[in-house]
């Protein structure tokens, strides 16, 4: 079973879906209009601003892909809007869950793939120096402070009950 699959099988479980759609019809429910910081989407959908052609509806616990060559990593940190926050994606504080998103990985076998996708991911610094001043790339970090800001960012999602303490994540919206 591939990374993907095994996603959607988790994402199944939790009580949403993994939908593969074309381009064109993407791009009819994904039609966004700037609303600020990020993109507010029509009929609650949100696009991934940092990924082409995937997004997801919160309320219906859907992510949409509408490319073949999908990165699984990416769809970890859209299930994680969908999944490990009662908040819609525009209102999420993503640090929060970001321990999250690696149990997730690691679980479905795609560490690598969400590593590279998480470069671009911004952390403060106080994992690493106490600072909440500084911002810096996830991917800007050597590996030490990477598993330094990976076991604070697990504290937290062990805190915020999203993960358990066998790095077992879990759903906060299942219903």
């Amino acid at each position: 079973m591939t990374s993907l699959e095994k996603l959607s099988e988790i994402c199944r479980s939790w009580g949403g879906r993994i939908l593969h759609i074309n381009k064109g019809l993407f791009k009819n429910f994904f039609s966004w209009r700037d609303a600020g910081p990020g993109r507010v989407l029509l009929d609650d959908y949100s696009d991934a601003p940092f990924t082409s052609y995937v997004g997801v509806n919160h309320k219906r616990k859907t992510i949409y892909i509408a490319k073949p060559d999908v990165n699984p990593g990416e769809i970890v940190h859209e299930m994680g809007h969908v999944f490990a926050t009662n908040k819609a994606p525009e209102q999420t504080e993503e640090w929060v869950w970001f321990g999250w998103e690696f149990a997730l990985a690691r679980k479905t076998g795609c560490i690598k793939q969400w590593m590279r996708s998480c470069n671009l991911y911004q952390v403060g610094t106080e994992a690493l120096n106490g600072s909440t001043k500084d911002i810096i790339d996830f991917g800007g970090l050597n590996v030490k402070d990477r598993r330094k800001v990976l076991l604070e960012r697990l504290d937290l999602a062990l805190h915020h009950k999203l993960i358990t303490s066998d790095l077992e994540p879990l759903s906060v919206r299942i219903s």
